[in-house]
């Protein structure tokens, strides 16, 4: 389906369609979860799945057993589907495997949908990151689709999502083209920070400077992450983010900042590809620099920085 900018789009997937798309579900040792979130993507009936597992922990009593459950649990696919697993022995931590399973997805498709074990997806999920796969394939500067909204319950204009420098890994989808911007290591940090783009993303410097400080912290800590560096990848690359006006994705794991979903039943596209400076703003603001586990955050940065 594609349709032009300023548009509507109406969708619903049936219970008895199988939607023409990749996904990749990362899983780990969270039963639970798993299941939750595998019964949301066997609702969807997805073409093609992908399924990366990492290895348990050597020493951590009962992982083994928690990770055997939770593969076992995707295995029960009942619909006509191609499926393909990478499952890992030895436990590689958050940042190698999370990161590697998304490379191995993306080596073998050109686009998809990405779903951690603790995300919690409703149906419009899947129509919207399909309808927004296909629209926006060819476009270099779009390279995120987000699942999740952080705006408090503030829309931002009459339309169905908005673009950002931001982006949100609780559900979302992208493409090849895009992940091959992806550094684990941001080697080009100094030139990107010498370069002051990023003081023309946000409307208060207070935001870019948290960035540069998240950014420098995780690639000197070595931190065991993943999801920092594509945020760093799309703001060296000018990239854009999509984000619903209203929220898709359910965080099964964080009840701090859990944010009810809702259903979109039709897409009314902006008219113009631009970013919301100030919602970009306010984003990083409520959600990361004046909540109260982030202050301490920041000034631990502070300190060793």
């Amino acid at each position: 389906m594609t349709n032009n900018l300023g548009d509507v789009a109406v969708f619903g997937s049936q219970n008895n369609e199988v939607l023409e798309m990749n996904i990749l579900f990362l899983i780990y040792n969270r039963p639970a979860y798993t299941f939750k979130v595998f019964e949301k993507i066997r609702e969807a009936k997805p073409q093609k799945l992908f399924i990366a597992a990492d290895g348990p922990k050597p020493d951590k009593k009962g992982d083994a057993e928690k990770c055997l459950e939770a593969r076992k649990i995707v295995e029960r696919i009942d619909w006509p589907c191609e499926v393909k697993t990478l499952f890992r022995e030895k436990n590689l931590g958050c940042k190698i495997a999370v990161s590697g399973g998304i490379s191995w997805f993306f080596e073998q498709v050109e686009e998809g949908i990405i779903l951690e074990d603790d995300c919690l997806p409703n149906q419009s999920f899947f129509s919207f990151a399909d309808l927004m796969l296909e629209k926006y394939r060819n476009n270099s500067k779009i390279m995120h689709v987000g699942g999740t909204n952080f705006q408090s319950g503030e829309e931002r204009g009459s339309d169905s999502y908005h673009f950002s420098h931001c982006v949100h890994i609780w559900g979302w989808a992208s493409w090849r083209r895009a992940w091959q911007t992806y550094d684990l290591e941001m080697r080009d940090l100094d030139s990107f920070i010498s370069s002051k783009k990023i003081d023309d993303f946000f409307s208060d410097k207070r935001a870019s400077k948290f960035w540069i400080s998240l950014f420098r912290h995780i690639k000197n800590k070595n931190v065991d992450t993943w999801d920092t560096q594509w945020a760093f990848a799309l703001m060296k690359s000018d990239g854009l983010a999509i984000t619903p006006n209203v929220n898709l994705v359910e965080n099964l794991d964080d009840k701090k900042l859990h944010r009810p979903t809702s259903k979109l039943d039709q897409i009314k596209d902006p008219l113009l590809i631009e970013t919301d400076k100030e919602a970009d703003t306010q984003l990083t603001e409520t959600l990361y620099i004046k909540s109260p586990w982030q202050r301490l955050w920041s000034a631990f940065i502070s300190l060793i920085n």
